[in-house]
C-alpha cells in the first residue's frame, strides 16, 4: 500500500447557526486560541450571497443557498489550497490542501435533518486522504450518541464501507436552547495515514 505522510492538519468544525449572530463569539474564540486552526469549517452560516465575511489570516470559500443555510470553509492564508466543483445534491465544499509531497482533501457537509440522503452519492466523498467532517444530524454509539438512528445506521455503513476512522472524542457537539446536548456533528477520515491530524469539533448554541 502507497502510504504518504501527511503534515498534522489542525481543523475546527462547527454549526454557526447564524454566522453575523454569533460573529463576535467565533471572533473571541478564535482571539483566544489565535494561529491554533488551519482549517474552520462551518455550517448553516444563515449568510446571504450580497453579503461579505471575513476573517484576518483567512482565506474564505463559500457555498450559498438562497434560503438559510450555507457552507463556508476558511483556510489560513500560509496554505495552499484548490476548490475542487462537481454535480451533487448533497450540501457539501471540497477543498485539496497541498503540501510539499501530498495532500489533504477536506470536504465540509452539512445534511438537514428531515431531507432524504442518497447513500450512493455521500459514498463518492469517501476519497483516499479525505478528513469529512460536518453537521451530519445523525445519531449513532460510534460517535458518542447514547442511541442510533437510520441515518446513523447508514453512515455506520458507509464507514465500514470504506475503511474509515470516526475520530470524535464522543463528546456531545450540539446544544439545545433548553439545555441538552446531542451528538450531531461527526468527522471520519478514510484511513490510518490521517489519524495525525488533530481535530477540534465545536459545539452549535
Amino acid at each position: 500500500m502507497d502510504v504518504r505522510k501527511i503534515s498534522p492538519i489542525s481543523n475546527l468544525q462547527r454549526n454557526c447557526n447564524g454566522i453575523y449572530a454569533h460573529q463576535n463569539e467565533l471572533s473571541n474564540y478564535l482571539a483566544v486560541n489565535r494561529n491554533k486552526y488551519d482549517v474552520i469549517c462551518l455550517q448553516e452560516k444563515f449568510l446571504k450571497p450580497e453579503k461579505s465575511f471575513s476573517l484576518p489570516g483567512y482565506n474564505v470559500v463559500r457555498r450559498n443557498r438562497i434560503k438559510n443555510g450555507g457552507l463556508l470553509t476558511s483556510i489560513k492564508d500560509t496554505i495552499n489550497y484548490t476548490e475542487i466543483r462537481s454535480p451533487n445534491s448533497i450540501e457539501r465544499q471540497i477543498l485539496n490542501i497541498k503540501s510539499l509531497s501530498s495532500y489533504l482533501r477536506i470536504v465540509n457537509i452539512y445534511l438537514p435533518p428531515n431531507k432524504p440522503v442518497n447513500k450512493m452519492e455521500l459514498n463518492s466523498l469517501f476519497e483516499r486522504c479525505t478528513l469529512i467532517t460536518g453537521d451530519i444530524n445523525a445519531k449513532s454509539k460510534l460517535w458518542g450518541s447514547p442511541c442510533t438512528n437510520e441515518r446513523g445506521l447508514m453512515i455506520e455503513d458507509l464507514i465500514d464501507m470504506n475503511n474509515a476512522s470516526v475520530i470524535n472524542t464522543g463528546q456531545p457537539t450540539y446544544q439545545h436552547y433548553d439545555g441538552s446536548r446531542s451528538h450531531l456533528d461527526v468527522s471520519n477520515v478514510d484511513s490510518v495515514e490521517l489519524l495525525g491530524c488533530k481535530i477540534k469539533l465545536g459545539c452549535a448554541k
